[in-house]
């Protein structure tokens, strides 16, 4: 399998290790209802820390898949028949500029 077929793949593995992480191991959604009390709620992050840690940790992983996807989307406008060079960067530094959006709050 090619590169390009690798960072293809990678886009599709981002959205299922995100979901995994952030709703099934760190049980993030549906998030804890406004009328919980701050101890029960600092009890939920005391009981669950391992799977909240272990769906963090998939978050992260998840999040280094989309440089590949990202650049790969670059490399394929760059091929388009009068798609500037800005146009190209621009999609590339906003990749980019998600991917540090989407790494911040882990």
């Amino acid at each position: 399998m090619g590169g390009q077929r690798w960072c293809a793949l990678a886009g599709p593995a981002f959205v299922v290790l995100y979901i995994l992480g952030f709703i099934v191991c760190a049980g993030f959604m549906p998030a804890p209802p406004p009328s919980m009390s701050a101890e029960d709620l600092a009890a939920m992050y005391r009981d669950d820390s391992v799977m909240i840690r272990v769906g963090c940790a998939l978050m992260m992983i998840a999040v280094g898949l989309l440089i590949p996807w990202l650049s790969l989307i670059s490399a394929q406008m760059e091929r388009i028949a009068g798609c500037s060079k800005a146009v190209v960067n621009t999609q590339l530094a906003a990749g980019t500029a998600v991917n540090v959006f989407l790494m911040l709050p882990v």
